[in-house]
């Protein structure tokens, strides 16, 4: 299970670096556009009508990192109540709520997706189709979920799927 969970956090890193220099155009084009709008009166249209969608595709493609990394609120003063087994099924029990919302989150976005491609759903200036923009957010959150299920796994074989991380790591 090594090279998978190599393979995952690699593509996570990759999905995660992508996501912040998206996020960072972003900004960039933000910025842009007000001085635009400021200077010449002439805005950018395209940085509204994909502002949203573009924030929520950057936002999850660090999802899948944040899992693997075990970047999610830990509650460790249980431990010392449930003993060392407690803790164990605990930690078990943690990691597979965790995989059913990842999974819930993937199969929600995807019907979102097909429900905004079946209404032909567009951006409100330039008519861009927004079915496209959110089947990349619920790509995002099923390699997010693949990830949980790894570090499922990795949790019922008592075996720590990485070290464990307080802050993201994008290096």
């Amino acid at each position: 299970m090594d090279w998978v969970e190599r393979t995952f956090h690699t593509l996570a890193k990759l999905m995660s670096r992508a996501g912040m220099a998206l996020l960072l155009l972003f900004a960039v084009s933000t910025l842009l556009d007000g001085m635009l709008r400021w200077l010449f009166g002439s805005p950018l249209d395209i940085v509204r009508d994909c502002g949203g969608v573009t924030v929520a595709i950057a936002i999850s493609a660090c999802f899948p990192l944040l899992v693997l990394e075990r970047g999610n609120i830990v509650i460790e003063f249980i431990d010392a109540i449930a003993g060392r087994f407690g803790s164990r099924m605990l930690s078990i029990f943690a990691a597979f709520c965790t995989s059913a919302v990842c999974f819930a989150l993937a199969w929600q976005f995807l019907i979102h997706a097909n429900n905004l491609r079946r209404g032909t759903e567009t951006t409100p200036l330039l008519s861009i189709p927004t079915a496209p923009f959110w089947y990349v957010v619920d790509t995002n959150f099923w390699l997010c979920a693949a990830a949980q299920l790894v570090v499922l796994i990795q949790t019922a074989r008592n075996r720590s799927a990485l070290p464990l991380h307080r802050e993201l790591s994008l290096h």
